[in-house]
């Protein structure tokens, strides 16, 4: 585009610059039609939880639409994957800073050593795992210091802020749960069908990188490409969870789709390892290529 830009006159430059500006936002007054879809689902939602939190006299109803928009993700998997680990760590969260609170009423020097060595704890663990399975330990930790820190100048209420915090969290994880399956019928047809539209994506590019250079003499351009297939294949095997979980728990197409990027990993190693050269031969092409 900037080469074009620069053999316009100055009028229609300026023009064409401002016009791929406007391009840029479009998203904001020509949204697609499932980012409106996403975003009226999940506004409906965020409303309906601040209603029923109010309905329920709850002392900070603004938790439960919070959560909603927390939670609400464009993928289904996602929003069930993030709720579900935002729940467990709400909740043992919780079970957290009742046991802190009542180990330590008297003794604040404790309370917060012991309280910021779990969350340390907490977070130390988060690194050793991804996706929202470290988002769950994370929110373990601040959970627990929210409602431990809110119950000091009233120890005795510390459960009574447990259960409320418990139920914003919930509360928000329900109403997205369900605004999310009347917004998208058929997600279970959707979701396999996605799957395996990705699935055979990524087995056609495996063999296009195989049958192009199949050994491991290949040139810096394709080892830049092995590298970003790698990469893709790494990044949707961690995905799939997202897909078994709108698929339903007694489907084993998540297991299968797993079983099949190992395969194509294997196909890239084996062949990288079948190349007919040897490290002599190797090591010439490479000097030839820098000469």
């Amino acid at each position: 585009m900037g080469a074009r830009t620069a053999t316009l006159p100055l009028p229609e430059r300026i023009t064409s610059v401002l016009m791929h500006q406007v391009r840029r936002v479009s998203w904001i007054y020509a949204p697609a039609l499932p980012d409106l879809a996403f975003a009226v689902r999940t506004a409906f939602a965020a409303i309906i939880s601040l209603l029923i939190a109010m309905w329920m006299e709850l002392d900070s109803p603004q938790w439960a639409p919070l959560t909603v928009w927390v939670v609400a993700q464009s993928s289904r998997g996602e929003s069930l994957s993030k709720a579900r680990w935002r729940i467990f760590g709400t909740l043992v969260g919780s079970v957290a800073a009742i046991t802190l609170m009542a180990a330590f009423p008297q003794a604040p020097g404790l309370f917060f050593a012991c309280l910021s060595l779990w969350i340390g704890l907490c977070c130390a663990l988060a690194t050793l795992l991804d996706q929202y399975r470290a988002y769950g330990l994370v929110l373990t930790g601040f959970t627990s210091a929210i409602i431990a820190t809110g119950a000091i100048a009233q120890p005795d209420d510390v459960f009574a802020i447990s259960v409320a915090r418990s139920s914003y969290i919930i509360l928000g994880v329900l109403c997205e749960a369900v605004l999310a399956v009347l917004f998208m019928p058929r997600m279970v047809e959707r979701a396999r069908q996605q799957l395996l539209d990705r699935l055979a994506d990524t087995f056609r590019a495996t063999c296009a990188t195989i049958t192009r250079h199949p050994g491991a003499s290949a040139d810096p351009e394709q080892q830049a490409v092995t590298g970003t297939l790698l990469k893709r294949i790494v990044t949707f095997s961690g995905q799939i969870e997202f897909s078994a979980l709108e698929l339903g728990p007694r489907n084993h197409v998540g297991d299968h789709a797993r079983r099949a990027l190992a395969g194509m990993l294997v196909m890239l190693a084996q062949a990288r390892a079948a190349d007919p050269a040897s490290p002599h031969d190797r090591a010439a092409a490479w000097r030839r290529r820098a000469t």
